[in-house]
């Protein structure tokens, strides 16, 4: 049985075999086949995101005056432009280049103007889809930016056709260099560097935390003086609430923006000091008090994100501000020596000494000699004398005002509005929920963030100032509260 089996399996092979070796249509081929079927594909699916927008933003040379009758960038409104340089996806690269920050068209006939030279080295990044582009500083960064600004910003007190005839150096700045960088995961800034002068008197620029705000410490005062004619008058420009500030900030999470700013605020005014072989006379004002602020440096860098619409504003509590009425006199001083003209001296930090001037009604100041006096009590010859003790310097934005912030309303509930110490005025929007981030609005027309928790309930210290951290434009900065009201 098993071999009649093998056999006919045998015989068929053979068969086969034959078969398609001799036929014209072979017993096997090719052939096409329908397939209708679905197929379901699977794989790995991981989390992420992919950056569609983003902007790297350098500027410089903004600029503000208020009070005194001066002219500033030719505008009688007193405003100096800046000039950013804008990186968007909208054209995914990089825009690097120096920029003109001259506007010498402020020195009018007659009239004190404020003239600005100087340019600015600014560099702006977006990367995304532009692989073959780098960034404008480390390599890593999906945006960033960076500036580095010399400007130099003069007072000219009388010009005739153009021709400046009695000059002040109000600021001197070189190399001011700010940055920001994004990436996806992470966002940072380095410390500011540089070089500032304010009426000839270096003002260092401070260091300050990764995220928050510091002022300069000193100088506060200095004198520059413009003019001299032996016994007869000398022209001074004096310069007084001198503030360097610096100010960094960077996110921790989603969407990265960083930004640095550097500016420089301080008060003028222009003053002639009568001169005769008895020393110096009679002070006479001829430029009241002017309040300027000047944004020397300043880069930002944002991904999922906008670039601000608005120009960058300058930090909080650099804002031109208006002076308050400065009690001035008269009094015969000794001199001992005068600086020639173009030459600054540092002005005394002690309070000065003042006395009612009997026989004027033009209120006029002191003026203690600087180059070999040491102290101010020494050389007035006025009987009685008041003093005025000036403000303290600002050391870091955390120092805290003496007199403390005044706050209306029970302490067991939330602020609603406050002002700040530099007069700006913000309210809270009515439905805020202060267990996350509330927003506000401000006087400038600018609107923010402030974490809920640093308006919330608390006790507070009788005397103690209110610093809280205020978003705007991507940018925090600490800010002391002058008066706070709970609702």
């Amino acid at each position: 049985m098993k071999r009649r089996h093998l056999f006919s399996v045998v015989v068929l092979a053979v068969a086969v075999f034959l078969g398609s070796g001799f036929s014209a249509h072979p017993l096997l081929g090719e052939t096409e086949a329908a397939w209708t079927d679905s197929e379901y594909v699977t794989g790995p699916i991981s989390t992420g995101t992919w950056t569609t927008s983003g902007y790297g933003r350098s500027t410089s040379g903004k600029g503000t005056a208020t009070g005194g009758l001066i002219t500033l960038g030719g505008n009688l409104g007193g405003s100096l432009i800046e000039h950013p340089t804008v990186q968007t996806q909208l054209a995914p690269g990089k825009t690097t280049g120096t920029v003109s920050l001259a506007d010498n068209s402020g020195v009018l006939l007659g009239l004190p103007a404020l003239s600005r030279t100087g340019s600015a080295v600014q560099c702006a990044a977006y990367l995304v889809g532009a692989s073959a582009s780098t960034p404008c500083g480390a390599a890593g960064s999906d945006a960033d930016a960076e500036t580095t600004s010399t400007l130099g910003l003069q007072l000219n007190l009388l010009s005739v056709l153009g021709i400046t005839l009695i000059p002040a150096d109000a600021i001197t700045s070189t190399s001011v260099k700010t940055n920001a960088r994004c990436a996806s995961t992470s966002a940072a800034t380095d410390q500011p560097t540089g070089t500032v002068k304010v009426g000839g008197a270096a003002v260092a620029i401070p260091a300050v935390g990764a995220n928050g705000s510091a002022t300069s410490t000193s100088p506060t005062t200095a004198t520059f003086v413009m003019a001299n004619v032996p016994l007869l008058a000398r022209v001074e420009a004096r310069f007084s609430n001198i503030k360097v500030t610096s100010t960094r900030a960077a996110s921790g999470s989603a969407p990265f923006v960083a930004s640095s700013a550097v500016s420089v605020s301080f008060t003028v005014e222009a003053v002639t000091v009568a001169l005769s072989i008895l020393g110096e006379g009679l002070v006479t004002v001829i430029l009241g008090s002017t309040n300027i602020s000047v944004n020397l440096s300043a880069a930002q860098c944002g991904l999922d994100s906008s670039p601000p619409v608005t120009p960058l504003s300058l930090v909080t509590g650099q804002a031109a501000r208006v002076a308050e009425p400065t009690s001035t006199t008269s009094t015969d001083v000794p001199l001992s020596t005068t600086p020639p003209t173009g030459t600054t001296t540092p002005e005394p930090s002690t309070p000065e000494s003042t006395t009612p001037e009997p026989t004027t009604g033009e209120p006029t100041k002191t003026s203690a000699p600087t180059a070999t006096t040491t102290s101010t009590a020494t050389t007035t010859t006025a009987a009685a004398a008041t003093t005025m003790p000036t403000s303290p310097p600002l050391t870091t934005s955390t120092q805290v005002d003496p007199s403390g912030t005044v706050i209306h309303g029970p302490v067991d509930s939330s602020i609603s509005a406050f002002t700040t110490d530099d007069g700006l005025t913000c309210e809270v929007a009515p439905d805020a929920d202060y267990a996350s981030e509330v927003a506000v609005e401000c006087s400038d027309g600018t609107t923010g963030t402030v974490p809920g928790s640093e308006l919330g309930p608390k006790p507070t210290v009788p005397g103690e100032s209110l610093l809280i951290p205020l978003t705007r434009d991507h940018v925090t900065e600490v800010v002391t509260l002058e008066s706070a009201t709970r609702t």
